[in-house]
C-alpha cells in the first residue's frame, strides 16, 4: 500500500541482491511515496513491466538511497500529497460530500492508484493538450476553398474539426449529473463537471456546456427556473396540461415562476440613455427584465425584444463613437477608403447579419471592433462608460435569454471567451489596414524598393474624426520616425499592438467589468467565439426555403395549410430580400435575427390567424403580437394585394405598441 515503515538503504541494497526483495516491489514502493518529478529524475515513471525490465538493481539501489535521504532532510511526504503537494488529491485536497462523509481516502487512493500505474502524468499530458488543442480550435482560420475535384463543403484533412474530439463517454456522463436538479441547485455536483466544461470544452458539445452554463452561471433562482422550464416542456407534462380540464385537476404543480422587474424607457433619441439607467439600476439583480415604453400600452416579452433590437441599433450610431469606422480618410495611407464603399459592401453581403443601414451607422464587413485611442484622454472616459454599458446589455441579453442584433466582430467574442487576440486577428478587425502592414512587412523583406517613399511615421492615424483626436505616436516621438525597411517589422508590431491591445485596453476593460456585473465573465470560458455569438446574436443569416416555411409556420383561427392566402404568403416571405427578411421577423417577434437553429427553434412557433374584418380586407393592414408570434393576416384577395399590405406594413409599422 502507500503506508508503512519506510526501508533503510542498507536493506533494499541486501535484498536486491539476495533477492529477498523484488525490483518491482522497490519501484511500487518508490512511485507511492516519492512525487512526480522525482521519479521522472530517475527515469522511474510509468508502467511497472517496463520500468523493471529498464532498470537493474545497481540503478534501483542508488535511487532507493537517494529518496531516503531526501525523507531525513524533510518530513515524510503524505502519500496523498497533503505536504508536498504532488497528485491529485495535494491539489484537490480533503473535502467533505454534500451527504456529510470525507472523501479525502478516496481522493488519497485515486492519487495513489494513478501514481502506481504510472497514470498521473499520462493524464497530465492528455488534459494538457486538450486545453491547447481548445485554444487553436478557437483560432484556426475559415477553411480553404475546394479543391479541384473537391465538393463544396467538403472538410479539409489538414483542418481541425473540434466536433471530433467530443467525447460522448463524458457527454453522456456529464447529461446524467445535470439531470439531478438537487446536485445542480445546491452546487454538490462533482467539481469534474466545472473543470472540464471550462478547461477542456472540446470534449463537450455545445449543448451539454449550454446546459450547464445556463443551470449553474445564474444562481439559484434562475436554476430552479430553468429545471421548471425543462420539466413543462417535457411530453408527459404538456400531455398532462392538456388532459387537464380545470386548473383543478392539473395536479402537476409548479415551483413558481421568476420575479419580473419592469422598467419603462423612452423611445426616440433619449433610448440611449434611459438604456444605460435601467442597466445601471437592474445589472446586479436576477429579476427578469421586462421593459415597456413610455407613452404606450404594449408589454410582454414582444415589447421587451424590441427594446433590445433597438438599442444594438442605437448603439451602432457614428455618433456614439465606440467603433472603429471608415468615414473620413486619414493621414495614414492605409486608411485612404472611403465609407460609402464600405457601407456598399455591408449592404451586399449582410455578413454579419443584424446590423442596420443608413449614413448615420457604422458598418463594416468585419463586424463592430472598439475604435484605438490614447487611453490617457477625456473623450476615453465616455467611450469607457459605453462599454460597461454594452458589457451589461449583453450580459443581461444573455441571462434573460433575448437576443441582440449587434454585429461585433470576431475578436470581441474572442475576448468575452477569454481568448487571446493578437496580430493574426487584424484582418478579422480591418482587413485593409491588415492588407496594408502585411504589404510592407513583403516589400521590406525581399529588399524591394525602401519603403520610406510612402513617408509614414509611427503614428496611427485614425480614419474618423469622431474619435477626437489626429494621430498618436506608436512609440516616444513616433511622429519624427520614419519607417523604413530596416524597422518595418517594429511599425507593424506597434501599430497591431496599438489597434488590439494599447488602444482599446480601457475599452474592454469596462466591457468586461461590465458584464461580470450580471454574469461572472469567467463562465463565458467554455464556449468558442462562434458559438457565444450564436447564443448571442442567434443565425444572422436569415434564410429560408418554402419548405421550412411551411413546416414551421403554423396557420390557426381561420387558416389552414390549404388556405389560399395561407400559401400567398409563404409565396412572398419566399420572395422577400434580405432587408426584407429581417424587417418582417422584426414586425412578428421583436428581433431581427433567427435563434441558433432557424425557423425550428423559434418558441412559440410563428403562428399566422386570420384577421376578421367588418369591410373589405384588402383595405387593412396586416398585424402581429410578438409576445405570442402572431401574425393577424387579413383574407386578401391576390398575392399581389396582400405582397403590397405587407411590405407597406414592414416600412411603416414599427412606431410602438399599441391595442388597437
Amino acid at each position: 500500500g502507500c503506508g508503512g515503515e519506510l526501508w533503510s538503504a542498507d536493506h533494499v541494497e541486501r535484498g536486491l541482491q539476495s533477492g529477498a526483495l523484488r525490483k518491482s516491489d522497490v519501484v511500487r514502493e518508490l512511485q507511492e511515496r516519492a512525487s512526480a518529478q522525482w521519479l521522472r529524475h530517475w527515469r522511474l515513471g510509468g508502467g511497472m513491466r517496463r520500468v523493471t525490465r529498464s532498470r537493474n538493481a545497481q540503478h534501483l539501489s542508488a535511487a532507493w538511497r537517494a529518496f531516503v535521504g531526501t525523507q531525513k532532510k524533510a518530513p515524510p511526504a503524505d502519500p496523498a500529497g497533503k505536504s508536498s503537494g504532488e497528485g491529485a488529491a495535494g491539489v484537490m485536497g480533503s473535502h467533505s460530500s454534500p451527504m456529510g462523509w470525507e472523501t479525502g481516502g478516496l481522493e488519497r487512493a485515486v492519487s495513489c492508484f494513478l501514481q502506481r500505474e504510472g497514470l498521473d502524468q499520462r493524464v497530465w499530458r492528455i488534459t494538457t493538450l486538450l486545453a491547447i488543442i481548445h485554444q487553436a480550435a478557437g483560432e484556426q482560420p475559415p477553411p480553404p476553398p475546394p479543391r479541384a475535384g473537391e465538393e463544396e463543403g467538403e472538410a479539409h484533412p489538414l483542418l481541425l474539426l473540434p466536433e471530433e474530439l467530443i467525447n460522448d463517454k463524458i457527454a453522456n456522463k456529464f447529461r446524467q449529473q445535470l439531470a439531478d436538479p438537487v446536485a445542480v441547485t445546491t452546487g454538490a455536483m462533482p467539481g469534474w463537471c466545472g473543470e472540464v466544461a471550462t478547461k477542456y470544452p472540446v470534449v463537450l458539445p455545445l449543448d451539454v456546456r449550454n446546459a450547464f452554463f445556463t443551470l449553474t452561471a445564474f444562481g439559484l433562482d434562475r436554476s430552479v427556473a430553468a429545471f421548471q422550464t425543462q420539466h413543462d416542456r417535457s411530453p408527459s407534462r404538456v400531455r398532462q396540461r392538456q388532459a387537464a380540464r380545470t386548473r383543478e385537476e392539473d395536479v402537476g404543480g409548479s415551483l413558481g415562476h421568476l420575479r419580473q422587474e419592469r422598467a419603462v424607457v423612452r423611445r426616440g433619441e433619449g433610448l440611449l440613455e434611459s438604456a444605460t439607467e435601467v442597466m445601471r439600476a437592474t445589472a446586479g439583480r436576477k429579476a427578469q427584465l421586462e421593459v415597456t415604453f413610455e407613452g404606450e400600452e404594449g408589454h410582454g416579452s414582444g415589447v421587451t425584444n424590441e427594446f433590445y433590437s433597438l438599442v444594438s441599433e442605437a448603439l451602432q450610431g457614428k455618433d456614439v463613437g465606440m467603433w472603429l469606422c471608415d468615414d473620413v480618410v486619414g493621414s495614414d495611407s492605409s486608411s485612404a477608403k472611403k465609407g460609402s464603399k464600405k457601407a456598399a459592401c455591408a449592404a451586399r453581403e449582410g455578413a454579419m447579419g443584424g446590423g442596420v443601414e443608413g449614413p448615420r451607422f457604422v458598418h463594416r464587413d468585419e463586424g463592430l471592433f472598439p475604435a484605438p485611442m490614447p487611453q490617457d484622454t477625456e473623450g476615453v472616459r465616455a467611450i469607457e462608460a459605453r462599454f460597461r454599458f454594452l458589457g451589461n446589455f449583453l450580459g443581461k441579453a444573455l441571462l434573460d435569454g433575448r437576443l441582440v442584433s449587434l454585429p461585433l466582430a470576431e475578436p470581441v467574442y474572442k475576448v468575452l471567451c477569454g481568448f487571446p487576440i493578437g496580430v493574426a486577428d487584424l484582418d478579422k478587425v480591418d482587413r485593409e489596414k491588415a492588407k496594408h502592414l502585411f504589404g510592407l512587412l513583403e516589400a521590406a523583406d525581399k529588399g524591394w524598393p525602401d519603403i520610406s517613399a510612402y513617408c509614414l511615421t509611427f503614428e496611427y492615424a485614425p480614419s474618423s474624426s469622431s474619435h477626437g483626436y489626429e494621430a498618436h505616436p506608436l512609440i516616444p516621438g513616433g511622429s519624427e520616425v520614419a519607417v523604413t525597411n530596416n524597422n518595418a517589422h517594429e511599425y507593424v508590431e506597434q501599430m497591431a499592438c496599438f489597434m488590439l491591445r494599447d488602444g482599446v485596453a480601457r475599452q474592454f476593460d469596462a466591457l468586461l467589468a461590465g458584464f461580470g456585473e450580471v454574469v461572472p465573465a469567467s463562465r463565458l470560458r467554455g464556449f468558442f467565439p462562434a458559438e457565444l455569438r450564436l447564443l448571442l446574436g442567434g443565425d444572422a443569416a436569415v434564410t429560408w426555403t418554402r419548405e421550412e416555411l411551411q413546416e414551421h409556420i403554423q396557420p390557426r383561427n381561420g387558416y389552414d395549410a390549404s388556405s389560399r392566402t395561407f400559401r400567398d404568403l409563404l409565396d412572398v416571405l419566399c420572395e422577400l430580400n434580405r432587408k426584407e427578411r429581417h424587417d418582417f421577423l422584426a414586425f412578428a417577434t421583436g428581433v431581427r435575427v433567427l435563434p441558433a437553429g432557424g425557423l425550428k427553434s423559434l418558441d412559440p412557433k410563428l403562428t399566422v390567424v386570420r384577421k376578421h374584418t367588418e369591410e373589405d380586407p384588402d383595405g387593412h393592414f396586416p398585424s402581429a403580437n410578438t409576445c405570442f408570434h402572431f401574425l393577424k393576416l387579413p383574407e386578401y384577395s391576390s398575392k399581389a394585394i396582400l405582397a403590397g399590405k405587407l411590405r407597406a406594413a414592414l416600412e411603416q409599422g414599427f412606431g410602438g405598441f399599441f391595442f388597437n
